[in-house]
């Protein structure tokens, strides 16, 4: 694949992650303001710049929008933490898995899907 179609999917792959974070910053501020049930996904479109189909390419329910995505861990570091590494103390490898998780640049173009 041609370097510039990398760094094309790359920045649209960023941009999805954004999108998916304001939304969810926005669902969880309105949850906040109102309460779960008093906000309804319009306002939430609204609110996050976004149509209210572009909600449901994101996200399935209200609740998902709400919660957001979890964090991903790759096979690999996975893999790594159950074999008992990465440094062989338990407390430093929750740490490390903790870090890992919440870094964005650790994933394959949107760090935060399930």
């Amino acid at each position: 694949m041609p370097e510039s179609n990398l760094h094309e999917l790359s920045r649209r792959s960023l941009n999805k992650h954004r999108t998916a974070q304001r939304i969810t910053r926005c669902a969880q501020r309105l949850a906040a303001d109102h309460g779960y049930d008093e906000f309804t996904l319009d306002q939430l479109a609204d609110a996050a710049e976004v149509s209210r189909r572009t909600l449901f390419n994101y996200f399935p329910t209200k609740l998902d929008a709400v919660l957001g995505d979890g964090p991903r861990i790759d096979a690999a570091t996975l893999a790594t933490f159950k074999a008992g590494g990465p440094t062989g103390v338990l407390i430093d490898d929750c740490v490390e898995m903790v870090k890992v998780m919440f870094d964005d640049r650790n994933s394959t173009g949107r760090p935060w899907s399930r």
